[in-house]
């Protein structure tokens, strides 16, 4: 092991470097992207100024294809990302950046700092075992037959404090994932699982993301489900996440009753007016994507004793207000509820699906 320093602007930056394997891939666990981002970060410390055509070679790794196109994370925020961690010129522009970025170029930096996390997460992955713990933990709240399950490999890469999934694939930060398994084993993954496996057609009865009130079902049920297999470990003390993520969460937690009387009211105005709204306008009761509302409505449901509800949602989320309205009466707490007229849109969309 050697120990690399760059001292700029009076701060002396230390890596450490290990050997590595040249890749580490099979049919569970890809780890390409991994490889090229520490030879990424070892040629910006250097001081090298990659050409775009060696930008184009990095993003062309299937794992940062699946972030970029998953994600909202475009190539030049990526690259970005790359020079504040690394690059002499740019590392003193770091305290100048958004509290959020200056986050994840942080993390980034951190997994390329000291590589002997790398080997040993590596060698607790052979076989299929952590796919197979992650299917056993998504399957909670998944129907019981998983016959024709589709191929499942997880594609590493080094990117920052996230993981994304999708129909398309699985891709994780390896380094979060290393740190979040230290706390919650797999749970990371199980998250990201669930939304795959939902993807690729456990869903009974597809819904329209050109549709409104059906994409603002689509990313309640689908983050809240998922949420009940590893959110409350990432609100840990010891969870990985920064502190200013934690609390935006937990903040966003505390609102999520008032979202909900927003997005009914929002909706229930809709239905009685026959006026046509937008996905943006309803996101405003939506922070977090759904993260939040998601959660908040699917753990009133869980701890009502009707997860069958919740498997029963992923195959028809049609169902998932209804739910939660009986949830909160089974509980008999004072949380805000769905209206008949939102329920009723519901019912009617379930219903065109049906004859369709």
């Amino acid at each position: 092991m050697k120990l690399v320093s760059i001292l700029l602007a009076g701060v002396i930056l230390s890596f450490q470097t290990v050997a590595m394997p040249a890749s580490y891939t099979n049919e569970n666990y890809d780890f390409d992207a991994v490889v090229a981002g520490i030879d990424m970060s070892e040629r910006l410390r250097a001081g090298d100024n990659p050409a775009e055509e060696d930008w184009g070679v990095f993003f062309s790794h299937e794992a940062y294809q699946l972030v970029f196109s998953i994600s909202g994370l475009s190539q030049a925020q990526l690259k970005q990302r790359y020079l504040h961690a690394f690059h002499p010129e740019y590392i003193p522009l770091v305290d100048g950046l958004a509290a959020s970025e200056k986050h994840e170029v942080l993390h980034l930096r951190a997994s390329a700092a000291d590589l002997s996390w790398l080997a040993g997460y590596q060698q607790a992955l052979p076989g299929n075992k952590v796919v197979e713990a992650s299917i056993n933990l998504a399957q909670q709240y998944l129907p019981e037959s998983q016959n024709g399950l589709p191929p499942i490999t997880f594609v590493y890469g080094l990117f920052g404090q996230n993981a994304f999934a999708s129909g398309q694939g699985v891709v994780l930060d390896a380094y979060l994932a290393f740190l979040f398994d230290a706390v919650a084993p797999n749970r990371l993954a199980a998250h990201e699982l669930h939304h795959y496996l939902y993807d690729k057609g456990l869903q009974g009865r597809p819904l329209d993301q050109q549709n409104p009130f059906e994409r603002v079902l689509y990313h309640i049920q689908k983050e809240g489900v998922a949420n009940l297999i590893d959110k409350e470990f990432l609100l840990l003390d010891s969870s990985p996440f920064s502190e200013d993520l934690k609390d935006w969460f937990k903040a966003s937690m505390q609102d999520a009753d008032a979202n909900l009387k927003l997005l009914d009211q929002m909706i229930g105005e809709a239905v009685r007016t026959g006026r046509e709204i937008e996905f943006a306008e309803l996101q405003k009761a939506l922070p977090l994507w759904g993260h939040s509302l998601g959660w908040y409505m699917t753990r009133t449901i869980d701890s009502a004793g009707m997860r069958p509800a919740l498997i029963e949602a992923t195959m028809n989320p049609f169902t998932l207000f209804s739910a939660y309205n009986r949830a909160v009466e089974m509980l008999g707490t004072d949380q805000a509820t769905f209206s008949d007229a939102t329920l009723a849109l519901y019912a009617r969309l379930a219903q065109e699906k049906q004859v369709q």
